[in-house]
């Protein structure tokens, strides 16, 4: 028998479907779902909450008496506290502070040597083209602007392109998941600035090599 319909409540940070549980009593759940005789979990609401080392203290007591545990090495349940959850979300947070710019800066060098090999690849097949650019009147550091400002542009519209997608995935995670969308300025900012760095970073020894061509050499190549 139908008690009741719950409200709404869409789903929780972890991508679960609230709507989707289904209450019933716990002897119902026990003897025709789980076939158990004994209580898994337990939930205990605290009106003071400084008196949570207390209530863990006093409901380990118990369990280990239930329990027959003399050794505490030997403990057979977990108490998991707000404290202890707020103390795993920090671990986790330093974690993710360390390994998160880690694997950025390694996507960032693999960028990087794509960009090097791209730009000596467009060198070695523009020969021709720099070296009539310089029989016209082109001065090396032409040839040094162009090749740099080529791989600028190219590095701020991949980056562009990158955010792009970013913003896009995050957005329907955010949606999904019902989490605020928090974009700063800084990573927006970071997201022009640092694909140009590094593209002109790893483009500035194809460009050198394109700028000390000798036209007429490079004219007969």
């Amino acid at each position: 028998m139908v008690k009741g319909i719950l409200i709404p409540k869409g789903v929780d940070p972890h991508g679960n479907d609230l709507d989707l549980d289904v209450l019933v009593p716990i002897t119902t759940m026990m003897k025709r779902i789980l076939n158990l005789d004994y209580l898994t979990h337990g939930k205990f609401l605290l009106n003071d909450e400084t008196q949570m080392d207390e209530a863990v203290k006093g409901i380990s007591a118990v369990l280990k008496e239930r329990h027959h545990i003399t050794d505490d090495s030997q403990t057979d349940f977990m108490i998991v506290t707000p404290a202890f959850v707020k103390e795993k979300i920090s671990e986790m947070t330093r974690v993710f502070n360390v390994f998160l710019p880690l694997i950025s800066l390694i996507a960032l060098l693999a960028a990087g040597i794509v960009i090097v090999v791209l730009m000596f690849m467009s060198v070695n097949e523009r020969v021709g083209e720099i070296g009539l650019r310089k029989a016209v009147g082109a001065r090396s550091k032409d040839v040094l602007f162009q090749f740099i400002t080529e791989v600028s542009v190219t590095s701020m519209l991949g980056g562009i392109i990158g955010m792009a997608i970013g913003l896009l995935c995050f957005a329907v995670v955010s949606i999904k998941m019902q989490i605020p969308f928090n974009f700063s300025l800084f990573m927006f900012i970071a997201g022009f600035i640092l694909p140009v760095v590094v593209g002109i970073i790893s483009g500035i020894v194809p460009a050198r090599k394109a700028a000390k061509f000798d036209p007429v050499k490079a004219l007969n190549q």
